[in-house]
């Protein structure tokens, strides 16, 4: 949790994933929903996506970034599957791509890391990296 110039109440964001993690690291059973998680479909996702995830958790030097990583990497994995789709396509010939991390900071605002820039077509191997040049 984290107290924020502009909020009154602790902030819970990042909850899902550090929820999950939690949950997870508890030894909790990544596909049975608790009294933490019931109705929260978006900790049960994530618990059941991270869990094959987290194998050297143990050897960070910090695990809520640790964490923030893996679901940076499982995200941008759900994004290039949604990229692969026949559909998205019929429309553009085109995409650009951001992707990053919302480092939370208790002040002075929160900030996005840029972690990837690329454009897209359809055709495999099409892929434009951008991130280095900018």
């Amino acid at each position: 949790f984290l107290q924020r110039d502009s909020r009154n109440e602790l902030s819970v964001d990042c909850d899902a994933a550090l929820g999950a993690f939690k949950l997870l690291r508890s030894g909790a059973d990544a596909s049975a929903a608790d009294e933490n998680d019931i109705g929260d479909a978006q900790t049960t996702a994530i618990k059941l996506a991270l869990k094959d995830r987290l194998g050297n958790v143990d050897a960070a030097s910090n695990e809520a970034a640790y964490v923030t990583y893996k679901m940076y990497a499982l995200v941008r994995d759900m994004f290039s599957d949604i990229l692969s789709e026949a559909a998205l396509w019929d429309d553009t010939t085109e995409v650009a791509v951001l992707g990053g991390i919302m480092v939370n900071r208790a002040q002075g605002g929160d900030r996005f890391q840029p972690l990837m820039l690329q454009t897209r077509k359809v055709e495999l191997g099409s892929t434009v990296d951008l991130f280095q040049s900018t």
